[in-house]
């Protein structure tokens, strides 16, 4: 943990997988076999289980938390200490989900047979019931959703050189239409004469303005920022060629 202020390491935390920070900067969430959730201020420990916790997010009112646990969804609960931690299983495996802004909804990415096939779904919680799929070749991909809950982007990246044909495109969905606003596409802005980095990890930064996208996969090496307001592409970075890993992509308020 560093300071933007003074650039100096606060401290140090071991984790074996990712991390997720709540919106309102209260918490920070240590996602893996060990499950811990921290207060951000001290870095102590206020939750702790051993469930098996990938991918994770907090609801927008830092309440409760949103991760992959198993072939399903895992929810923690930071309000209610007798039924803490919930699950809801899924067919398949789910390699993603964010819940919507009244956590009525979940959008859920998951992997399904047969190989090279995942789908990005809307999962109605009161319903009990997907409202919305679209199914996607190669798959792979990440889910981001703006701070007012309005829009839900999610990528198509697939894992490797031995995937079918990766789209040079990301995807925008209407969280209160329920459908697919537009699919943002353009080979020239993906690619150069020597490398093609296709839309894979995202964040939103906090004020709704801005897309961070990292593209590529396993070396995810260039950086684009697209303009939600203004709707439009606007920046890319790929720091001179391959190589640059990138890990644990999120966004507190601050910065």
């Amino acid at each position: 943990v560093s300071s933007t202020d003074s650039d100096t390491i606060v401290t140090e935390i071991l984790l074996e997988g990712r991390v997720a920070v709540s919106p309102d900067n209260q918490l920070l969430a240590i996602l893996g076999e060990d499950t811990r959730i921290l207060d951000a201020e001290d870095y102590s420990v206020i939750f702790q289980d051993t469930i098996g916790t990938n991918r994770g997010v907090f609801s927008s009112d830092s309440k409760r938390l949103y991760c992959v646990g198993g072939t399903g969804v895992v929810v923690i609960n930071m309000e209610d200490s007798l039924t803490q931690v919930t699950s809801v299983e899924f067919p398949d495996i789910v390699t993603s989900v964010v819940p919507s802004r009244d956590e009525s909804r979940w959008f859920v990415y998951r992997r399904l047979p047969p190989l090279w096939t995942y789908a990005f779904e809307v999962y109605d919680v009161p319903l009990d019931s997907i409202i919305f799929r679209e199914v996607l070749v190669p798959g792979a991909g990440r889910i981001a959703i703006t701070p007012n809950g309005e829009y839900v982007f999610y990528t198509n990246p697939g894992r490797s050189a031995t995937d079918p044909p990766v789209p040079p495109a990301f995807t925008i969905f209407d969280v209160s239409a329920n459908a697919i606003d537009r699919v943002v596409e353009d080979i020239d802005f993906f690619s150069d004469s020597t490398w093609f980095a296709h839309p894979n990890c995202m964040a939103v930064s906090p004020d709704g303005q801005w897309l961070a996208i990292l593209g590529g996969s396993l070396a995810l090496r260039v950086l684009y920022l697209y303009d939600i307001q203004k709707g439009e592409l606007v920046f890319r970075e790929d720091w001179g060629g391959s190589g640059h890993v990138f890990t644990n992509l999120s966004v507190q308020n601050s910065q």
